[in-house]
């Protein structure tokens, strides 16, 4: 598909900023998106948790269900997730 300079984009942001109490998470953001594209922002805390299951060498069971783990990789997750701060759930 194509998009020309001219085409009125389908989200349009200008100077966005939010943040949560004293942390400011966005900043002065701009952002122009063309219509027909397909576009993801990514979390940084996602590369944080690939990085702890990385360190902790959870990589290679991350998409199992916890209660499929072994009593040490349930203690490993617990251990994660006092680093990262997100409860862990079977899907």
């Amino acid at each position: 598909m194509t998009t020309t300079a001219t085409a009125s984009p389908a989200i349009s942001v200008s100077d966005l900023r939010k943040s949560f109490g004293e942390k400011s998470v966005l900043n002065g953001v701009d952002l122009s998106v063309p219509a027909g594209t397909v576009f993801a922002l990514r979390r940084p805390g996602r590369a944080r948790a690939a990085e702890l299951l990385e360190r902790f060498g959870l990589t290679d069971a991350a998409d199992q269900p916890p209660s499929t783990y072994s009593g040490g990789m349930r203690r490993r997750l617990i251990r994660l997730h006092d680093l990262v701060g997100r409860r862990l759930q079977d899907s």
